[in-house]
């Protein structure tokens, strides 16, 4: 099992016992990055020294979740859950056309919850195939056609809504939103701000917690400051929020609702904010600085601009 410790020097130093395997230890920068490692190393040595790896679905699905971002694990787990709910101990070699079939009948959810939790089974009978525990011909997937999916919500917001949406949110929710609408942080990024990785006088903010793992720093307009400033005088905590991500994902829908304001979800501020700046004249390689994107063909995507928006750019 793996043990983690505080080093004086403030790392995070992880090790691994493991019967009948020599004790190995690594240090990190921080905590998620030594889970990571320990939790990865565990299943590695697992997988080396066991004579049968158990191929049930349960057993395969968390190896996966293992290997993965603690973040992204999380996102994970609740596509294996009600898979594992459903389909028990399963072996992953005795799977069928009318077993995704059945499962999908009985999913009482999106057709697009259902096509991300069948991939994530795929996953596992794939795992199984690269590890050699099933033929390689095996795929029940095969000919199988997965539900839709969804169209991603690509709204934007205008400056009358947003307001409105201000004044009206919940004060504890408020400065998350004018963050968002100003620096098009995501979710995560927003409740990982760490008073000590605010850069005032250069204007800029250190995050060490992004999607693509990578550290970034994002530059801040005015009134990102004023906000930040704001809150580092409300509390003395070196994290400035604490709320469940969740919180903020409700709070923002049920806002939208009173206000009759549709289609609006909480990541729709990231993208008003990568569209705004791309009208202000932001080129592409400028709004990567903004929003963090590694590859521009999301980044696309982001910047819903018209003919209209760029017209007065070419005189």
């Amino acid at each position: 099992m793996a043990t983690l410790r505080t080093l004086p020097s403030g790392k995070i130093q992880a090790q691994v016992r493991l019967s009948g395997t020599k004790p190995r230890s690594k240090s990190f920068q921080t905590e998620a990055e030594a889970k990571l490692w320990a939790s990865s190393l565990e299943v590695k040595l697992t997988e080396d020294n066991a004579d049968e790896i158990s191929i049930s679905l349960i057993c395969i699905g968390n190896i996966l979740l293992s290997k993965l971002k603690p973040q992204t694990s999380k996102v994970y787990k609740y596509r294996l859950n009600p898979l594992v709910h459903f389909f028990g101990d399963k072996r992953l070699d005795t799977f069928h056309h009318s077993d995704l079939e059945h499962y999908a009948n009985s999913r009482s959810v999106k057709p697009a919850t259902i096509r991300s939790e069948l991939e994530f089974l795929s996953r596992c009978i794939k795992h199984c195939r690269a590890i050699g525990k099933v033929p390689s011909t095996y795929n029940p997937f095969q000919d199988y056609r997965l539900p839709p999916s969804s169209e991603s919500n690509e709204r934007v917001l205008t400056k009358d809504e947003y307001s409105r949406i201000v004044n009206d949110i919940s004060p504890e929710l408020a400065p998350l939103v004018q963050l968002a609408w100003n620096t098009a942080m995501r979710r995560s990024e927003l409740l990982s701000i760490k008073r000590r990785n605010i850069r005032w006088d250069e204007r800029l903010l250190l995050l060490s917690n992004t999607k693509n793992g990578k550290p970034r720093e994002v530059p801040l307009n005015k009134a990102a400051l004023k906000v930040l400033k704001r809150r580092c005088q409300q509390t003395t905590a070196e994290q400035l929020w604490r709320i469940k991500p969740n919180s903020i994902t409700q709070g923002f829908r049920r806002c939208c609702d009173r206000l009759g304001i549709q289609d609006a979800v909480f990541h729709s501020l990231r993208h008003t904010a990568a569209t705004r700046y791309a009208k202000a004249g932001l080129s592409m390689a400028q709004l990567k600085v903004v929003t963090g994107h590694t590859d521009y063909r999301s980044l696309v995507r982001y910047t819903h601009l018209k003919a209209s928006d760029v017209v007065n750019l070419l005189d």
